[in-house]
């Protein structure tokens, strides 16, 4: 227990849960047997292991993760689940078979252990922005291996299958890293908390080439039943279980457009995704600037240009006395909205304004910055995004308090939450914009039917909404969606990733 707070936090040294297969829930056992067929029909042996890492669904905190700031996911019931077998090779070699073989074809991964015995992890290549499905599990074991020194992997025959529905915004990618990792690690024999694996997952997704921060991971290795999760990033990566209301039902719906974040728009030649990294990025330095340069005159550059993202900038306005002290978490960010509208009157940069703030010249520029899937971009939104990021980091703050706060009736708690998870939405389309016009129809009509607060969830650009009912209201309206072409699931907290 945290004293300061009264939370319950998540031990760092809290290990990967192993449960007997004959133990498994209910909902996995007949598609576990199923599997288990499978592999041994697909490799003529039987499988050793399952490692299984569930998909997410982010309640409240859109694209604020990489800014530092937290956020309130669940891990869902849909998951990867990996059969593996440990088998004997001269040198490192990786079978990967997929249950859904038209779409993903089988591969086998050959390396070479060098005459002192020793595997260099270079030699795992990963091509940014190639949408390859082994692409997922090489990134979780080169993050693996680049951490932790292993002199000979353990070579593997590993099975997988999926039901989280891809590009849907509900993390299949990160969730197949994970249990890549819990497999790798569980073969290897490795000492590492979940709260180490997620740490390495949440870096070593990074090489397929998006700049993503820590809550898919974090959530997937270590959801809890029935419990949301509020992740905090700073000053170290924390996870507090939180109580949602009782009769709350949320509903995951698909717009059915894709939403791949690990992919360049092929008439852009941008990956949107890794923009606003970056505009949140350029909006930290240039704020720091302008306040130094506003207190005293003269901005100091070695102070302001490594400041990187927007917790950073908060912390620097403490730092700096640009915070009053005294200011509570709500007010702190309150101001820091302030500020942002304070300082930028400009609503979009050009590319030459950018060069010009940071105190560069244009070669630079490209080459600190300015990477493939970036380079095509012209403009740069920072005030709006910067607004987004510290109102929603507030909006989680509030959605956290109201929670846990044990003096309002269930039914006010409901009205209040889905309140802010519509604020939330209509921050992520206006102000962050990575919305499209599916999403905004499909949350648009579960508010209309019942839905106490509906938002897009996950990077969004298509992808899923998640909606926020009573239990009483979902009883009355259940029936009619029943009725509609609608691609839906119902959802609760369900348990993060398991060997079995």
């Amino acid at each position: 227990i945290n004293a300061e707070y009264g939370r319950l936090i998540i031990k760092s040294a809290m290990a990967i849960p192993a449960i007997k297969i004959e133990n498994c829930p209910n909902f996995l056992n007949s598609r576990y047997q199923s599997l288990i067929s499978s592999f041994e029909k697909k490799f003529n042996r039987k499988a050793e292991f399952i490692a299984r890492s569930p998909g997410r669904v982010n309640l409240i905190g859109e694209h604020i993760d990489y800014s530092g700031f937290g956020v309130v996911p669940i891990s869902i019931e849909q998951d990867i689940s990996i059969l593996f077998s440990l088998i004997e090779n001269p040198n490192f070699q990786l079978q990967l078979a997929n249950t859904n073989e038209l779409d993903f074809n089988f591969k086998t991964f050959e390396f070479n252990i060098n005459s002192n015995n020793f595997f260099d992890p270079n030699q795992i290549q990963i091509e940014r922005f190639q949408n390859e499905w082994t692409n997922y599990f090489l990134c979780a074991l080169k993050g693996l291996l680049i951490d932790i020194k292993i002199v000979k992997p353990q070579s593997l025959l590993c099975l997988i299958d999926g039901n989280i529905p891809p590009a849907a915004g509900l993390s299949s990618s990160s969730a197949l890293v994970c249990a890549s990792a819990v497999a790798i690690v569980t073969a290897n024999k490795l000492d590492l908390s979940l709260l180490q694996i997620a740490d390495i997952c949440m870096r070593a997704e990074r090489f397929v080439g998006t700049q993503g921060g820590g809550m898919d991971q974090s959530i997937s290795l270590m959801g809890q039943q029935d419990r949301a999760m509020m992740i905090e990033f700073y000053p170290k990566l924390n996870l507090t279980p939180m109580e949602l209301p009782t009769s709350s039902v949320f509903i995951i719906a698909n717009s059915e457009i894709s939403s791949n974040k690990c992919v360049i728009n092929s008439e852009t030649g941008v990956n949107q995704f890794n923009v606003r990294v970056l505009e949140c990025k350029f909006a930290s330095k240039i704020i720091a600037k302008r306040l130094l340069i506003n207190n005293n005159n003269k901005s100091d550059k070695e102070i302001w240009f490594n400041i990187n993202n927007l917790r950073q900038l908060l912390e620097f306005c403490k730092d700096y006395n640009f915070l009053d002290k005294e200011l509570n978490q709500i007010e702190i960010l309150e101001k820091m909205i302030e500020i942002v509208k304070q300082l930028f009157n400009e609503s979009i940069f050009t590319k030459q304004q950018i060069i010009n703030q940071l105190d560069m010249n244009d070669e630079e520029f490209q080459t600190t910055f300015m990477r493939e899937e970036v380079k095509n971009q012209n403009f740069f939104k920072l005030k709006d995004r910067a607004i987004h990021v510290y109102s929603e980091t507030l909006r989680v703050s509030k959605f956290y308090q109201i929670a846990c706060q044990s003096n309002l009736t269930i039914e006010e708690k409901i009205e209040k939450l889905g309140q802010l998870m519509n604020e939330s939405h209509e921050s992520c389309k206006i102000n962050y914009e990575c919305s499209c016009n599916e999403l905004d129809q499909l949350v648009e009509f579960f508010r209309n039917n019942g839905a106490i607060g509906a938002r897009l969830t996950g990077a969004g650009w298509g992808g899923c909404c998640v909606a926020m009912f009573s239990i009483e209201k979902w009883n009355v309206f259940k029936q009619s969606f029943n009725n509609l072409n609608l691609n839906y699931f119902k959802t609760q907290p369900a348990q993060g990733a398991t060997i079995f």
